[in-house]
């Protein structure tokens, strides 16, 4: 029973650091790319339950979990390096603006997937979508407000090569809604008329560039340990909400000022054409943001 407590805090402990430092960007590590070790790898939780019970040393039974978590974390390095070139896209959609569409609103529900978002000069088709696995798309239409949503296939949710690209007009205004669990996301939306993004992630890192073609864009971040680096233009003014635990960040080098509201705000915020209001509510995780 001793050796098994052992055998458990030291993997909780391994994992933990490993986590901390990979949030703090001190190693290249990922929760995400644990998930796709392990959910690779379980097969040997069995092996190592059978060879458990079969002896009866308590030290040799740690080694093995000791063993197996190294294997694990091991791995998870290798595919965070190799990986990615993996798969390639074999399905492609083509989504048609309607004539009555003025603005859109993309919602990704993903699972364990790396996607990215981009944007294309076409007045004919709303989004282009490439993926290398079953994506689940919905299409409506509100008032004039077009909404693509897209989602995990059930049965691919949790396999670890799942790839999406999506390819939006840049031509109308648009809001985007993302909900992930362990993803890799970039956007590249610099090219595109932002007027809200939503992100609600679990534990995952998503990389996005802004432009300044829309006065004010709104962004809500919702996240447990995650890495998320926003880029914005460097004559745009900046409001930020902030709560959450040991979060690193570069905050306090924008040089933002605290108002009255306990808010952090850029100088000469109420008179830039540009601006962008971000709340932050985050666990353990890193933030960043960047000026170009």
């Amino acid at each position: 029973m001793k050796g098994r407590n052992l055998s458990l805090g030291l993997i909780f402990i391994a994992l933990g650091t490993l986590w901390i430092l990979g949030n703090m960007e001190i190693i290249n590590f990922s929760v995400f790319d644990i998930m796709r070790s392990f959910f690779n790898l379980w097969p040997l939780i069995l092996i190592i339950i059978g060879i458990n019970i079969s002896i009866k040393n308590n030290t040799l039974k740690t080694i093995l979990w000791i063993l197996f978590i190294v294997i694990v974390i091991g791995y998870s390095f290798y595919i965070n390096d190799s990986s990615y070139e993996k798969s390639r896209y074999v399905e492609e959609e083509v989504v048609e603006m309607n004539e009555d569409t003025i603005k859109g609103k993309l919602n990704l529900d993903l699972g364990a997937t790396k996607y990215d978002v981009v944007s294309k000069d076409n007045e004919n088709n709303l989004a282009y979508i490439k993926s290398n696995k079953n994506y689940q798309i919905k299409e409506s239409l509100n008032n004039s407000s077009q909404i693509l949503t897209i989602s995990n296939d059930l049965s691919h949710s949790f396999s670890d090569d799942n790839k999406l690209n999506v390819n939006i007009n840049n031509n109308i205004i648009w809001s985007i809604d993302i909900d992930t669990g362990a993803s890799n996301g970039e956007l590249n939306l610099e090219n595109v008329k932002v007027q809200n993004l939503d992100l609600d992630m679990g534990a995952g890192k998503i990389d996005a560039k802004l432009g300044s073609l829309n006065n004010t864009t709104y962004i809500n971040i919702e996240s447990g340990a995650s890495k998320i680096v926003l880029n914005i233009p460097e004559d745009a003014g900046l409001k930020i909400e902030m709560d959450g635990a040991l979060n690193s960040t570069n905050i306090d080098d924008l040089n933002l000022v605290q108002n009255a509201d306990d808010i952090l705000v850029s100088q000469d915020y109420a008179e830039k054409e540009t601006k962008f209001d971000v709340k932050v509510d985050m666990g353990v995780g890193s933030f960043k943001i960047n000026r170009y």
